[in-house]
């Protein structure tokens, strides 16, 4: 398929806090998602770096997303196993890699203003821009590159480039229908609302706001205890709020699409080579060379 927008959220297990926003791991983070994004097509949204997740939206070419993420993921496990020393046992949660595409520019902007919003949502500092670790603000939407020097340790200067960088754009169906401006301006809006939401359940819940420093200085070996439900359905897609007929029309099309797939995919295990899968089949196609419908 063309170019189309994901929010992903990744997951430490047992909610360490092994990506505590430190220099070293900020620094880690911006360049080996600088080197590896332009490999893939990837462009990049919004990013905020959490001490026990990261928040991303992305924009890829061919949904390459996952094989992405496959290195993105692999690779920092590595190198945060060593930045902590703790080498023993896994650093991503099990199951906990949420992929979902966006369908509107209204989830666009939504899932934009939720990365930025992320560490005043969890109670750790009172605005977004008070937070040490790697975040994207609104104001660096189309206009930030981000730009990072190789660590000086687990990447091997004889295989890895020492710069790397990467502009930090505007998703490409927001651009051609509200323009670079009013994009910012309606992120900043929604930035603003959920801001404004996050202060609120902090006074009602009486909590008292980390602080950066705090954030920057907790152990990465310690956990999150704030409450949080396990068992929920992850998402496949984001429609924004109030886009109610958009969310039903995504729905009729991912469930048409799971239903045709699976008949084809019936056939080919039964011997059929000339299946016709339908419009927006990848791993099949890349695998095993399968052929795909044209655009509808």
């Amino acid at each position: 398929m063309p170019k189309t927008t994901f929010a992903v959220c990744r997951r430490v297990h047992d909610r360490r806090f092994l990506l505590r926003p430190d220099e070293k791991l900020t620094a880690l983070v911006t360049w080996l998602f600088a080197t590896l994004a332009p490999l893939f097509g990837l462009e990049l949204n919004a990013l905020t770096v959490m001490s026990s997740h990261f928040h991303a939206v992305v924009t890829v070419e061919d949904q390459r997303i996952s094989d992405f993420f496959r290195d993105f993921d692999s690779f920092l496990a590595k190198a945060v196993n060593v930045l902590r020393r703790a080498r023993r046992g896994i650093v991503w949660a099990p199951g906990e890699l949420g992929i979902v595409e966006c369908k509107t520019v209204e989830a666009e902007i939504f899932e934009i203003a939720y990365a930025i919003v992320n560490p005043v949502a969890a109670g750790l500092v009172w605005e977004p821009k008070d937070w040490p670790g790697l975040s994207i603000q609104v104001e660096d939407l189309g206009r930030r590159v981000l730009e990072g020097v190789r660590p000086g340790f687990f990447f091997d200067a004889r295989f890895w480039e020492r710069d790397a960088s990467l502009a930090v754009t505007l998703p490409p169906r927001m651009l051609a229908e509200l323009g670079e401006e009013v994009s910012r301006r309606r992120i900043a809006a929604e930035v603003k609302r959920q801001v404004a939401e996050a202060h609120a359940d902090i006074k009602a819940r009486g909590y008292r706001v980390l602080g950066r420093v705090a954030a920057r200085n907790v152990s990465p070996y310690k956990r999150a205890k704030t409450w949080e439900t396990f068992g929920v359905i992850h998402p496949n897609f984001a429609t924004g709020p109030g886009c109610v007929v958009e969310r039903i029309e995504a729905a009729i099309e991912l469930k048409t699409f799971r239903t045709e797939y699976r008949a084809c995919w019936r056939r080919y295990q039964a011997g059929e080579r000339d299946v016709v899968f339908p419009y927006g089949t990848m791993l099949m196609r890349v695998r095993h060379g399968v052929r795909v419908a044209d655009p509808p």
